[in-house]
């Protein structure tokens, strides 16, 4: 089973999602995502792609996961 990887999202705390897109962490990101992270849910901190802003690997990782049907849509920042 494991956790859930979009844990506190819509609260006032980062999702695991938000957090490693904001840090960066490409490998977390694809790992997440991976385990069905939305990547468009909306957290305390906005979006994984307004988190991701400036980083192109990770906005990518974003794109492809929307493009193969975990989302209908994903807003670019």
């Amino acid at each position: 089973m494991g956790i859930d990887p979009n844990l506190n999202v819509a609260t006032e705390v980062r999702s695991p999602l938000v957090q490693a897109c904001s840090n960066k962490r490409y490998a977390c990101v694809r790992m997440l995502l991976d385990a069905r992270a939305d990547p468009v849910a909306v957290d305390g901190d906005g979006t994984p792609s307004q988190a991701a802003k400036g980083d192109s690997e990770t906005l990518k990782l974003l794109m492809k996961a929307a493009q193969h049907g975990q989302v209908t849509s994903l807003t670019m920042p």
